[in-house]
């Protein structure tokens, strides 16, 4: 299997991963759906459930270098776990962990649009929800 072929077997299998992860979130068992997207996270991108508890700007930089070097989808397949990821935390009321989950999530697809040409309309939504979610976690820190 040449490199082309396990790169596309990776970004459909993550790809598959979403829509499960789907259906976890739609019967309401988040925990559970987190802790899918962390063993995914692990097993894609090398990154522990400890390292995302303390993700911070330089971390989410390592990992954006390291998946362009393999293709920008993948950048977009973290970007997408890290999304989905702080959604659950927001639907279990973890504010705190979500804005910081969202906003690593926020900077790869800024990065993204940085280094690619073409404009993606799908990046862009996702990154007008994050703005809006990290919005409503601001309010819900200062009481309103």
């Amino acid at each position: 299997m040449n490199e082309l072929e396990k790169l596309s077997g990776r970004i459909q299998d993550i790809s598959d991963f979403i829509n499960r992860l789907e259906k976890l979130k739609d019967t309401g068992r988040y925990q559970k759906a987190i802790d899918s997207i962390d063993q995914m996270l692990f097993s894609q991108f090398n990154v522990t459930s400890h390292q995302l508890d303390s993700i911070d700007e330089e971390l989410t930089r390592k990992l954006y270098h390291h998946t362009q070097s393999y293709a920008p989808e993948l950048t977009e397949d973290l970007a997408r776990l890290l999304t989905e990821r702080g959604d659950l935390l927001y639907d279990q009321h973890r504010f705190e962990e979500s804005r910081r989950i969202l906003g690593e999530a926020l900077n790869l697809y800024d990065w993204l649009n940085q280094e690619q040409d073409d404009l993606s309309f799908k990046r862009m939504n996702r990154m007008v929800w994050i703005n809006q979610q990290l919005s409503r976690i601001e309010l819900k820190r200062s009481g309103n």
